[in-house]
């Protein structure tokens, strides 16, 4: 679901998703896939250490400017800049009302800090479902 929609139009396409016998939505938004939470049989939190999430901003950064990685858009300093801003302010902001969020679903949520811990832990909590 990338680009950006009217509201009604991301509703009706994320209505459409969550109907399908298997979907994963991936992203930060929180603030509107609500229902998605609620229709899913395990919710993966992917939480990297902050070190971790501006490495590969930079990475990105890099491998996008340099034209070995396709971008949507054009990479930017400035663009940069505020991706290490957000990056820095996730944990004290957005991570603690995603947990808030995701509190009343805690028994098919999954948190885990990389992508080998996710690996082992959804085919470990998935087996035994």
């Amino acid at each position: 679901m990338s680009g950006k929609n009217w509201p009604e139009v991301r509703d009706k396409i994320l209505e459409e998703i969550i109907n399908k016998e298997q979907w994963i939505i991936e992203g930060i938004y929180h603030k509107w896939v609500g229902r998605s939470f609620e229709e899913a049989d395990v919710i993966i939190f992917l939480s990297p250490r902050p070190m971790n999430r501006a490495t590969r901003i930079i990475t990105r950064f890099i491998k996008q400017r340099t034209k070995l990685e396709r971008s949507k858009y054009q990479q930017t300093l400035k663009g940069l800049i505020e991706m290490l801003k957000w990056n820095s302010k996730f944990d004290m902001d957005y991570k603690k009302k995603i947990h808030e969020m995701l509190e009343q679903h805690k028994e098919k949520l999954i948190v885990v800090k990389s992508n080998k811990e996710m690996t082992l832990r959804v085919a470990y909590e998935c087996d035994i479902r």
